[in-house]
């Protein structure tokens, strides 16, 4: 704790929050603080109560304002006067979690980073402390930003979320600030709203690196005299606006004049950004009821550059759409370490110290197995589990009954093992050193206990770790030690005290040997029983950690995780016996893995609407990774047994599949090049073409259903293959009756007008040199023993790659349309199939989950090699975000995972028994978790004739088609103001469509009335 870290508080008119602030910082486990409160001209009694507190603690300085200068340039008063090495800002509404610094301070040195963010928690004015879901796990997982990186991501996110702007949940280095110092000085005017948007637009600048840490909490109250408040003066909300016409005009002529070339590369980004707060502003002036009043318009086009008035976007404010109660246990826990009292803290071992990559204990026994039966020809892993827990069972009645322990060694219940096995001494112990070595293999930290441990060591507690455990202590004191456990004073174990913690036993050793009154202990462990109900009878405090699988089996009774694995756990009354699955060692072992990466913290509570707590990261993670593997694994025994040479990932479809492929293939160490490849039916359309017959059957690509091609399109979509459209071609069409701007809508139509086509623009040396120009580059791509990856399934596109390549080329597909695909196959390719059924979720809003969020293949500039052309189409922050994260989670749970089991790809396991987590997502997600899509829009304008159709609305009528599916009724299409407001109960309804849409109120109202005569 050398680093001296300065907190800089702004004080004005805070008289009813600054004693909590200052109380929270004074009492933080971090105690090297210069807390530097900012008396900004405060006409209450705010300063005489920091002057109370500061007679108590010396570390507090004051430094008054001559006048009231604002939040922003009082913040730089304070950052004049800071002498720390790090600085850190509190708002003096707001307070901090007792470990907040620390945990900064931990992860910026970790890392040498410039700044570090952490998490936020909201509070109302009743202390109801809330999280927002979208982002709960935006810390998580994310890696260091490093030079340009910084500033561009500042840029690239459009104020969408303010977790990347907002001043004070944030850690600085003082060098950084430092560099930004003189910037700052030059605002000269006072400024209070968008001062953070200003602030951070010269940090983001100036840093050379980002961290983030999970790490709880900023506390942030949300109260009615807050500058944000819904409640202001209107003058008060002019002089807003004016102040963020101030923020973005620095802004913008800052970056210009430090980051030109990222600035103009994201200079969109930079116009959305100040476009959403015009939006958000003109939104309040038109909750004031102000829309025509002069001053309101002036100064919005002062600020924003225009007068234009309007509501904010439905989804405008995405990132808090949806909050839930935030629960302060595990910052109970670090208060209960920190309190003054507490003297001695003791820890459990497994699932409270360490973590096993498994389903249930019992499972290491399996892997042990394995050496075993390598030992002894007539034992198998399940008889080794057998024999194993019968040994273990058998030493303890012994030790019971004839010695009176409570608790028995590892070492005699091998002995009683080479009985019931009839194996020799030494065959028992190399098996015996064999399970040592898996114990050491497979444990790992558990982050939330560690957390805890390095806490109560920061504050020089005596820490004890308490276990009932079999294991000897070297084997315990190394598994400790390599998980980075040091510290301890002393090793409670109770194969070496023969007691255990269930009968209290343990614990009275414990109280002995400390020489401490038990109320100054505190224990910590997952088993209620004995960590828990035991040592609260020996008048230990404690502490409750709930284990990491049964947190998200949902057995604890006070804290909601979703019902998420209900259909692996109980009966549906499905085809499929359900409650075998998670007795596959492969599933169980996956299960493992994500129980204790999503569930290590088990204190935080989903929202009851939710199974996947609308949170992308912990969803991808949960569901897609365990589909994703088993895809990329089942890819690679195929391509072996094949022979294939390449696989050929198209794009946008294969590249989350690509970089899991790559994984798992890696850690074989099987040798496939493989290649991602930008193709789609809009591009490889035309060269579908080899002759004017065939202009006839390219009928299947297209939608004839709907109003969603005319002639010019399809003349646009073949353009590679046919004479320029000119002019003069255009009337020849008009004179044979052909109006090329009319939709087509039905296969005659089709074909006629492809008859005129082939008449007027199908040229066949144009047709041929376009064909043989793509022949001589496809080939390089598509090179002898091939195989592509698509996500299905018609094969019409695979036809045309092997009609280029002039090769078989063979594909991989999540499923096919069954004889359809077999048909257009014929013998130009094989398909592999990793469904051997059709999915009940497919198409589009599986595309959507599995492929890269990018603009789409439209066609090639054909050269020496091959340039795909992109369609022209930008995505907001908060349209990308979400599927970003969910694949992100898919992508660290495969990792994690061959981390774990490194032998995984040889480990038996079915295909659907992985994807049933991925499948019921797409089935069954509750409203809630599917709306965390509803920013993302999807479009197909050749087949399905989307057009920036939100992907939640979508994928809502297919689960309301598949629901009404046998009813005899078709599924309601609605808006996604319905959807969004289907949620609500009836009278907020009806006051919505009262206020903004009366047409349908009373169409509404009407058809109610009506109802209700009949």
């Amino acid at each position: 704790m050398k680093d001296l870290i300065s907190v800089i508080i702004p004080v004005y008119k805070m008289e009813k929050f600054i004693e909590k602030c200052l109380e929270s910082i004074c009492n933080s486990s971090y105690k090297n603080l210069q807390i530097i409160c900012v008396d900004d001209g405060s006409p209450d009694n705010s300063v005489q109560l920091i002057r109370n507190i500061q007679q108590h603690d010396d570390r507090i300085v004051v430094v008054k304002n001559a006048q009231n200068l604002g939040l922003f340039r009082a913040r730089v008063e304070g950052l004049k006067v800071a002498k720390g090495e790090f600085v850190a800002f509190v708002d003096a509404d707001d307070f901090v979690g007792v470990d907040w610094f620390r945990l900064l301070h931990q992860k910026i040195t970790q890392e040498n980073s410039e700044m570090v963010v952490g998490n936020t928690v909201n509070v109302d004015e009743n202390m109801r402390y809330t999280y927002f879901n979208n982002y709960r796990s935006f810390n998580v997982a994310r890696e260091k930003l490093q030079g340009d990186e910084v500033a561009q991501a500042f840029l690239q996110q459009e104020g969408s979320c303010f977790l990347w702007h907002t001043v004070w949940n944030k850690l600085y280095r003082r060098s950084l600030l430092d560099r930004c110092l003189p910037y700052f000085s030059q605002i000269d005017f006072h400024l209070i709203m968008c001062e953070d948007v200003l602030f951070s637009s010269v940090v983001y600048a100036q840093a050379k690196s980002m961290s983030f840490a999970y790490a709880d909490a900023y506390f942030y109250l949300r109260h009615s005299q807050a500058s944000t408040s819904t409640t202001l003066p209107f003058e008060r909300i002019l002089r807003n606006i004016a102040d963020a016409g101030n923020a973005f005009r620095f802004f913008k002529t800052f970056f210009l004049q430090i980051k030109p070339k990222i600035f103009l590369e994201n200079q969109r980004h930079y116009v959305n950004f100040l476009e959403k707060y015009r939006r958000i502003w003109s939104g309040v002036v038109v909750s004031y009821g102000k829309t025509h009043d002069n001053e309101a318009l002036n100064t919005l086009e002062q600020a924003f550059g225009s007068r234009k008035v309007e509501k904010p976007h439905l989804h405008e404010f995405y990132f808090y759409e949806h909050s839930t109660e935030w629960s302060g246990e595990l910052e109970r826990a670090k208060q209960l370490i920190a309190l003054p009292d507490t003297e001695v803290v003791s820890f459990d071992i497994f699932d409270t110290l360490l973590l096993r990559p498994l389903y249930s204990p019992v499972d290491l026994y399996k892997f042990v197995g394995k050496f075993a039966a390598t030992l002894v020809p007539s034992m198998t892993e399940e008889t080794f589990v057998d024999m194993r827990m019968i040994a273990d069972a058998k030493a303890r009645e012994i030790a019971g009954e004839r010695l009176r322990f409570e608790d028995i060694t590892l070492a005699e219940t091998y002995k009683c093992l080479e009985k019931i096995a009839d194996i020799d001494f030494q065959t028992a112990q190399s098996i015996m050193q064999a399970e040592i070595e898996v114990e050491k293999r497979f444990c790992y930290p558990r982050n939330t206990a560690k957390q805890l441990f390095q806490l109560a060591k920061h504050l020089n507690k005596r820490i004890v770790v308490t276990s009932d455990m079999y294991l000897e202590r070297d084997t315990v004191e190394n598994l400790l030690v390599s998980n980075g456990y040091d510290g301890y004073e002393r090793l409670f174990l109770s194969s070496e005290q023969r007691k255990l913690k269930r009968t209290g036993s343990l614990f009275d050793v414990m109280i002995k040997q400390m020489g401490v009154p038990a109320w100054k202990i505190v224990h910590i462990g997952d088993n209620w029983e004995s960590d828990i109900v035991a040592a609260k009878q020996k008048g230990i405090s404690t502490f409750h950690l709930p284990k990491a699988t049964m947190t998200m089996e949902n057995k604890f009774a006070n804290i909601f995780t979703g019902n998420s694995l209900s259909f692996y756990l109980s009966r549906n009354n499905t085809l499929a016996e359900q409650t075998q699955l998670t007795k596959d060692l492969s599933v169980r072992c996956m299960l493992g893995v994500v129980a204790n990466k999503l569930f290590d913290n088990p204190f935080v509570p989903f929202n009851e609407q939710s199974q996947y707590n609308a949170d992308a990261y912990h969803t991808g993670y949960a569901t897609l990774g365990m589909h994703m593997f088993a895809l990329a694994k089942w890819m690679l025994h195929t391509a072996q047994q094949k022979g294939y040479k390449k696989i050929v990932f198209l794009a946008r479809d294969g590249l989350l599949a690509k970089q899991v492929f790559d994984l798992v293939a890696q850690s074989t160490g099987v040798q496939i090049e493989t290649e991602y490849f930008f193709a789609s039916r809009k591009a490889l359309l035309p060269y579908s073409v080899e002759k004017a017959q065939d202009l006839f059957f390219t009928y299947g690509y297209f939608n004839l259903n709907k109003k969603v091609h005319t002639g010019r399109k399809i003349l646009q979509l073949l353009s590679p293959v046919l004479l320029p459209l000119t002019d003069k071609l255009a009337a020849d069409y008009k004179q044979d009756g052909v109006d090329i701007d009319e939709y087509i809508t039905d296969k005659a139509q089709f074909m006629s007008f492809m008859r005129a086509v082939a008449k007027h623009s199908f040229d066949i040396e144009t047709c041929n040199n376009a064909r043989t120009q793509m022949r001589r580059l496809f080939q390089q791509h598509f090179t002898e023993n091939c195989a592509t990856f698509d996500i299905g399934y018609s094969g019409k596109l695979q036809k045309i790659i092997c009609k280029l390549a002039d090769r078989k080329v063979d594909v991989f597909y999540l499923h096919s349309n069954g004889y359809t695909t077999q048909e257009v196959a014929q013998n130009l390719f094989e398909t592999h199939c990793f469904y051997d059924f059709t999915p009940t979720i497919s198409a589009i809003i599986r595309e959507f989950f599995i492929s890269k969020k990018q603009p789409a293949c439209i066609g090639y500039e054909v050269g020496d090699t091959l340039k795909p052309i992109f369609e022209d189409r930008t995505f907001a922050y908060d349209e990308t975000y979400a599927i970003e994260r969910f694949q992100q989670g898919a992508l660290d749970f495969c990792k994690d995972f061959l981390k774990a089991f490194p032998e995984a790809t040889s480990m038996p396991l079915r295909n659907l028994d992985a994807s049933l987590p991925f499948e019921n997502y797409l089935l069954n997600a509750p409203y809630m978790d599917r709306e965390v899509f509803d920013t993302a829009l999807e479009e197909d304008d050749i087949y399905s004739g989307y057009q920036q159709k939100s992907i939640c609305d979508i994928w809502s009528w297919h689960i309301d088609d598949i629901n009404h599916a046998g009813k005899g009724q078709q599924p309601v299409q609605c808006s996604s103001v319905e959807y969004y407001i289907s949620r609500f109960p009836k009278w907020k309804r009806a006051m919505f469509f009262l206020l903004f849409d009366r047409k349908t109120f009373w169409q509404k109202l009407k058809k109610n009335l009506s109802r209700k005569k009949h």
